[in-house]
């Protein structure tokens, strides 16, 4: 009976050892198949990822959902290594400043309108200011005021000795002694402001100056004004002092080559107007945000110096067009034309600079000096002829005109017979990118 019971006992239990190895190597095997066939075999992180460092290509940027409202988006930033960047690489996909910077911030379809937005757009129609024509529109090197060089640390190292107005890092510390690498020839532009702008691709940090000079023989630069900043973790507005009036970086709000011919903007602009409030006559200020004065300036030398134009709008204003995607898309206007006003209605224009020759306004592009200074091919103008050589919107005057200065007589660009309507536009409330309304 013993024997029985302890027979039967262990025919019972081996039964049991039996099944549950038959259970584990089923469970195994079930799993294996969903680990590879989901391709999950390989670890991976989350994308919601709200600390901790950020490397390898990973980019910090706001989301919902996560604790803090930011997650890890992975692998954006390693397609567009800044420090691939070149006199002849400069692709679309690099966005200079942060996510929530008021040069980046796309606005509402309705945005509040700012309290003077009338009667700044009465002043306009007035005097017939224009986007740069009421029959036309031009898109060209007008101007060589914002030159933009790409530096590596092999190129020469430049001491700024000398500043004779302010230069300041976004802490507000004077920058005179510091050096950074600038490329050979990478001369300020030759109009009267003199920008340069220089962006150090090992780092991100970018050095602009307004009246500069650089002499390459002993590797020194003087500038009237000029700030430090960095285009990865800064806003680029705001500066403690700026290379250009209203105190946003040079490379800020430029239309550079490679996104016009990409058809995709998406970043606001900025504008060369003919003047800019005074701050006495209307009640209308002379700077709001996201400008501020450059020290030495004084707002009766940007305001609108004949009383008879009466009052313009103030640095920093951000000019929207009223028109719907819709809209943009019927007017007739060639494909490059679009892609800014495209950009106009979904990111506006701040007001960045004033030039008191025309009643023009113009917005600013990354200008020729870029890349003529390096003795390479202009990419601004291989870029127009490709746009606006299928329907008859480039123009090359002179004929020829290939690597030329400005001074030399070199003019090109795209001009369309559609012109952005004046009336279409419409000044923002500060308040809307300060996200404060």
């Amino acid at each position: 009976m013993h024997r029985l019971k302890f027979f039967n006992f262990s025919q019972t239990k081996r039964t049991k050892q039996i099944t549950a190895a038959i259970v584990v190597l089923i469970v195994a095997g079930i799993g294996t198949y969903l680990l590879t066939g989901s391709r999950a075999a390989v670890p991976y992180a989350s994308s919601t990822a709200d600390n901790g460092s950020v490397t390898s290509g990973a980019t910090k940027k706001a989301c919902t959902g996560a604790s803090d409202g930011s997650c890890v988006a992975f692998g954006s930033a390693a397609t567009c290594p800044l420090s691939a960047f070149s006199a002849t690489n400069q692709p679309a996909c690099w966005q200079p400043f942060t996510a929530t910077s008021p040069l980046n911030s796309q606005l509402p379809a309705s945005p509040k309108l700012a309290s003077y937005s009338s009667q700044v757009m009465s002043h306009l129609a007035t005097y017939n200011w224009q986007f740069t024509s009421s029959t036309a529109f031009k898109f060209e090197v007008s101007t060589d005021s914002r030159p933009v060089y790409f530096a590596h640390p092999s190129d020469p190292l430049i001491k700024l000795v000398s500043c004779s107005g302010s230069c300041k890092d976004q802490s507000g510390a004077s920058i005179v002694g510091t050096s950074f690498h600038v490329p050979l020839n990478a001369v300020p532009g030759t109009n009267g402001d003199s920008h340069t702008d220089v962006i150090e691709t090992d780092t991100g940090d970018e050095y602009g100056f307004w009246q500069a000079s650089v002499n390459f023989t002993n590797d020194t630069m003087t500038a009237t004004n000029g700030d430090k900043l960095s285009t990865v973790t800064d806003s680029g507005v705001q500066l403690q002092v700026g290379a250009d009036a209203a105190h946003i970086a040079l490379s800020g709000g430029l239309v550079r080559p490679a996104e016009l011919l990409a058809g995709t903007i998406k970043h606001a602009l900025v504008l060369d107007v003919p003047c800019v409030a005074n701050g006495s006559t209307s009640g209308i200020p002379s700077s709001v945000y996201p400008a501020l004065y450059l020290s030495g300036h004084t707002i009766a030398s940007d305001g609108c110096l004949d009383s008879s134009k009466g009052d313009g709008p103030p640095y920093g204003s951000l000019f929207k067009l009223n028109m719907s995607d819709a809209e943009i898309a019927a007017s007739g206007a060639p494909s490059w034309e679009k892609t800014i006003m495209t950009a106009l209605a979904h990111y506006g224009a701040y007001v960045s600079d004033t030039d008191t020759s025309s009643d023009g306004i113009y917005i600013f592009r990354q200008s020729a000096p870029s890349w003529t200074n390096l003795n390479v091919q202009d990419l601004f103008q291989s870029a127009d002829s490709q746009l606006g050589g299928s329907d008859g919107t480039y123009y090359n005057s002179p004929s020829g005109c290939v690597n030329n200065s400005l001074s030399a007589g070199c003019n090109y660009g795209l001009q369309s017979s559609i012109p952005i309507p004046i009336s279409k536009f419409e000044v923002v409330d500060p308040c809307v990118v300060q996200k404060t309304c």
